[in-house]
């Protein structure tokens, strides 16, 4: 007795369903791990290390810190969730996580702004670098961040190639059947 017939396109509609929760779930753990480091450096700098926020120090850790955290935090969610090398997938995560990073980045602004923490327009300024510029820096560090699932592509690529030449000496068997031996 068959209850429901099915056709292939609710098959394939329930697959993509399937894998767009695959990757939001990946993107929420992706964007979650990155902002609550975020949140930690900034802490440990301003309220252990006595850094001034924006002090051209502070400024120059932060950002060292902050473009070391995705490449660790992306290729160990690929390794961990085993993301298959395909690119637009990897974009979708990259473009989701992206949005809750603007999103939450916008909150906590709003939030720091009304309760007065900060001021908006002073936080924009670096040292005695414009608003411009302490932008231009965010958009980079916010496309650094999105392109890094991709981005590993490339370099999961380059440790494949090295471990299959590795694999291909370790195969070389010699006439009289020794492995490693050239072939004469």
């Amino acid at each position: 007795m068959i209850i429901f017939e099915t056709t292939e396109s609710v098959i394939e509609i329930l697959w993509d369903v399937a894998l767009a929760f695959f990757a939001s779930r990946i993107a929420l753990i992706y964007f979650t791990l990155n902002f609550t480091s975020g949140l930690i450096i900034h802490y440990l700098l301003h309220h252990h290390l006595l850094l001034a926020p924006h002090s051209s120090m502070m400024m120059i850790i932060t950002s060292l810190l902050m473009l070391a955290i995705p490449p660790l935090y992306s290729r160990m969610i690929i390794q961990r969730y085993e993301i298959p090398r395909v690119g637009v997938f990897r974009l979708a995560i990259g473009a989701v996580a992206l949005v809750l990073m603007v999103l939450a980045e916008g909150f906590v602004s709003w939030v720091g702004q009304e309760e007065g923490w900060w001021n908006l327009r002073s936080s924009l300024s670096i040292g005695n670098a414009s608003s411009g510029v302490r932008m231009m820096m965010l958009l980079g560090w916010l496309a650094w961040y999105a392109l890094m699932p991709f981005g590993m592509m490339f370099l999961e690529r380059r440790e494949e190639e090295e471990k299959e030449e590795e694999e291909k000496e370790v195969r070389e068997v010699g006439e009289d059947g020794r492995v490693g031996q050239e072939k004469r």
